[in-house]
């Protein structure tokens, strides 16, 4: 936690990372409000390696690096250098660790993120016992002395939101909509893309249970979305069974070098 915080205070002071809203360039963001957010993605970032670290003896170097300018970073890739079995190993497959609200309901994942990073896996996590409002974003130095808990969630792989195919999200939010009602689509399609033909029916039975909707039900959840294009998945679609888990570490395992 110590660790995170002089990170993201580094980072602010260098403004090594835009502090611009994210799909906003009209939005800066304040300082605390900086702060918490890099704050949350570097500790779930400490959660994860733990949590490899317990269940697989897979871990990783969490980066902590600095850079001097906002167009120098790490492409998006936050387990470059993982350690198997005691040996560094150059791992392969782009894997971005997303820190997010204990309410969040949705992984998204800005377009030009995916194209230009060409990220392969999305794993998201949370911290449980924070709260989720407006208090941690105003003055995250107000919690330091609380006990840090981190919830890993599950994955995504980059198929699982974009079609393979017609490289068209299967669920597409562009700036001003807002957020499908996960409960609208809980049975869309079964977990993990197991149960899809192809983009074009995905997509016709995506509008047909929107329009069907019951008249009483929220439809939408959450602000109008500031992004130009997001991709976005159900958290509740996120691949977290245990064999879900071992497969991601035979791919850490098979998809790295020394």
């Amino acid at each position: 936690m110590n660790a995170s915080f002089t990170f993201a205070e580094e980072l602010y002071k260098k403004m090594a990372a835009s502090p611009k809203q994210f799909g906003r360039r009209d939005i800066i963001r304040k300082r605390n409000d900086y702060i918490a957010d890099h704050v949350i993605g570097k500790v779930v970032e400490f959660g994860f390696k733990r949590f490899l670290e317990e269940n697989f003896k897979i871990s990783f170097s969490v980066d902590l690096t600095v850079w001097d300018d906002q167009h120098v970073h790490d492409n998006g890739h936050d387990m470059a250098t993982v350690i198997i079995d005691g040996e560094e190993r150059d791992f392969h497959f782009k894997t971005d660790i997303k820190g997010s609200r204990s309410s969040s309901k949705w992984l998204l994942v800005e377009k030009q993120k995916m194209t230009d990073f060409d990220t392969k896996i999305y794993v998201i996590g949370i911290l449980t016992n924070m709260p989720d409002g407006q208090d941690f974003e105003n003055d995250p130095y107000a919690f330091r002395g609380h006990d840090w808990q981190v919830s890993i969630l599950g994955y995504a792989f980059n198929k699982d939101l974009v079609d393979p195919e017609t490289r068209k999200g299967w669920i597409e939010y562009k700036a001003g909509e807002r957020l499908y009602n996960p409960w609208l689509i809980r049975n869309l399609r079964g977990k993990n893309n197991n149960v899809i033909s192809n983009h074009r029916s995905f997509q016709e039975n995506l509008t047909r249970l929107i329009n069907n909707a019951p008249g009483n039900s929220r439809k939408h959840i959450g602000p109008k979305l500031d992004c130009t294009l997001n991709y976005g998945l159900p958290i509740g679609w996120l691949r977290n069974t245990p064999e879900d888990w071992i497969k991601f570490a035979d791919v850490v395992r098979g998809h790295s070098s020394a």
